[in-house]
This record gives structure tokens, sequence and C-alpha cells, in this order.
């Protein structure tokens, strides 16, 4: 299914787990949103459970990601 997506923390933490049914639904996205919100209590998450260093590089590979498509979007070349 294309169209716009906004995440919920849920929903992220399915693709970290490489969750099959959320990949296939969002594969075709033409847009994908994440509030900064969820990326808190991902954060949040990360730093209470046993594997935070995993977790959070994984979350500060998405928040690297969004930083820079935000700059692109705001300095089109």
């Amino acid at each position: 299914m294309s169209g716009r997506y906004l995440l919920d923390t849920d929903i992220i933490i399915a693709l970290f787990a490489n969750d099959i049914a959320v990949n296939n639904h969002l594969v075709n996205a033409e847009e994908i949103f994440i509030p900064s919100v969820a990326i808190g209590e991902l954060f949040y998450g990360a730093r209470k459970s046993g594997r935070s260093l995993l977790q959070t590089s994984k979350i500060e590979i998405i928040r690297l990601k969004r930083a820079n498509e935000n700059d692109n979007a705001a300095n089109p070349n």
C-alpha cells in the first residue's frame, strides 16, 4: 500500500525487529514520518533495556537520517 505514514513507537519497534507484516505494509510508502516524541520514547526505552548501546545506535541512525532529510528538504539544490 502506498501513501503517507506517521509511525508510532510500536511500529518503529516492529521495524527494528524486522516484522515482515510491517515491512511489507510500508515497503511502497511514498513518505514516512517519525514524530520527535516517538524518538524520545525509543531513547527512554533503550536506556532502560539491557542492550542500551545497540538500541540507541539504531535510534541514532533513524534520527540522523531524519535530520538529513529535513536539511535536504529545506535546502534543495
